[in-house]
C-alpha cells in the first residue's frame, strides 16, 4: 500500500508544479523549470533566466517524498499548497513542513517528520 500511496503523492506534487507553471507569463524572460526525479522522490520548481542584467536562479517550490510522507522543503509563494494536498486526499499526518525547525513542527498541525 505504501508504494501505491507514494506514487500517488508524486503525481499530486507534479500536478501542483504543473498548475503553478500554467499560471506564469510565458513571455517572461525568466522561465519556470520544473524538475521531477521520480526515482529519488525530489521535485522542484525553479525560476531561471535573465531579468535585465540580473541572472535569476531561484528555487520556488521544493518537495520530497520520504518514507511515505510529502516533505514541503520550500514554498516561496503565497499559495497554500498544503491546503491543495489535503483537498486531494493527503492526510495532514503525511505532510511535513520541512522548512520549519523540528521543535516548531509540534505546533503546526502537520506531521513531525
Amino acid at each position: 500500500m505504501v508504494g501505491l500511496k507514494t506514487e500517488q503523492y508524486k503525481t499530486y506534487i507534479k500536478n501542483i508544479l504543473e498548475k503553478y507553471d500554467s499560471y506564469l507569463d510565458k513571455n517572461d524572460p525568466v522561465r519556470n523549470l520544473n524538475i521531477f526525479d521520480d526515482e529519488k522522490g525530489h521535485y522542484c520548481a525553479m525560476d531561471v533566466g535573465w531579468n535585465g542584467t540580473h541572472f535569476v536562479h531561484n528555487c520556488i517550490f521544493h518537495f520530497d517524498v520520504i518514507d511515505g510522507k510529502i516533505w514541503l522543503q520550500a514554498n516561496w509563494t503565497d499559495w497554500d499548497v498544503t491546503k491543495d494536498l489535503v483537498e486531494m486526499g493527503v492526510p495532514k499526518s503525511d505532510i511535513v513542513l520541512g522548512f520549519l525547525s523540528p521543535d516548531r513542527r509540534a505546533f503546526d498541525g502537520f506531521a513531525k517528520g
